[in-house]
Order: C-alpha cells, then sequence, then structure tokens
C-alpha cells in the first residue's frame, strides 16, 4: 500500500511546497511592500520634521533680528539723547557765562518788554523772580516767564531738522 500511496503523497508534499513557497513568496513580497511604505512614511516625517524646524529656525532668527534691532535702536536714541542734553548744557553753561555782558543785559531787557507786550497793560515783574537771561511777569492772574532754558529748547528745536540730518 506504501508503494500505491507514493505518488499520491509526493503530489500532497509538492503541492504543500509550492503552496509553502507561494506563501514565502507572497509574505516577502507584503514585507518589502510595508517596508517601502514604511521608509516613505519616515521619508515623509522627516521632511515635515525638517520644515518644521526650518519654520521655527526662521521665527527664532527673526525674534533675535528683531529684540537685536529694538536693543540697537535704544542704544542709539540713548547716545542722542546724551548728546543732544551736552549741547544743551553747553550752550546753558556758555549764555550763564555771559550773563553779565552788554549782549546779556540788552537781551534780558529785550526779553521783559517782550514779556510785557504779550499781557498788555499793568504788566509787571514778577516779585522776587530773578532771571540772568529771562524775563517774568504778570498782569493780574496771568504769568508770561521766558526762562534761560526755554530760549536754549526754542533755539534747538529750530535747528531739529538739521541735527536730524546728522543722524541719517
Amino acid at each position: 500500500m506504501r508503494t500505491s500511496l507514493s505518488p499520491v503523497e509526493t503530489a500532497l508534499l509538492d503541492d504543500a511546497h509550492n503552496r509553502a513557497l507561494s506563501i514565502l513568496e507572497a509574505e516577502e513580497a507584503r514585507g518589502r511592500s510595508e517596508l517601502a511604505r514604511a521608509r516613505a512614511t519616515v521619508a515623509e516625517l522627516l521632511e515635515q520634521a525638517r520644515t518644521m524646524g526650518e519654520a521655527v529656525a526662521e521665527r527664532k532668527a527673526a525674534l533675535e533680528l528683531a529684540l537685536a534691532r529694538g536693543e540697537a535702536h535704544g542704544l542709539v536714541l540713548g547716545a542722542r539723547r546724551r548728546l543732544y542734553e551736552t549741547l544743551r548744557r553747553s550752550a546753558l553753561d556758555e549764555l550763564e557765562s555771559r550773563a553779565g555782558s552788554e549782549d546779556a543785559i540788552a537781551l534780558g531787557e529785550r526779553l521783559d518788554a517782550l514779556a510785557r507786550a504779550c499781557l498788555g497793560e499793568g504788566a509787571a515783574a514778577r516779585q522776587g523772580e530773578s532771571h540772568a537771561l529771562g524775563a517774568s511777569v504778570t498782569a493780574g492772574n496771568r504769568v508770561a516767564t521766558v526762562s534761560l532754558e526755554e530760549l536754549v529748547d526754542y533755539h534747538l528745536a529750530r535747528l531739529a531738522e538739521r541735527v536730524e540730518e546728522l543722524w541719517a
């Protein structure tokens, strides 16, 4: 009986072997396909991460640049302010050093006359007010005062456009 089953057994074994090979090939193909999909997914995720990283880096760089520009602008404004204050103080010191000169006395008289003219009749020098270069007058409850600081500030403001050209 063994001999008579031998061709059936061989056919069954061949069929099983062929099916196993077919299943093996199908699984290997499926594995290669899944591996290819996984690699594509990894590549896509890497590209997304790279793009996101570049976007974050660009935003961070823009923020750092804006902060640096703000800081630099603050430093420039501070330097300008110190320069302006130095110029203003120098002008005030120079005018104060000339307070007793004939030109300064004449200027004081002109400023006093101007302040009186602004307030009209009855304007008089304010009690207790002393201005080396300037004037302070009252008329009733109205007061007109022109101080040395106001004169310097006025003339520096008139120079503002030319000074601004220096900053450019």
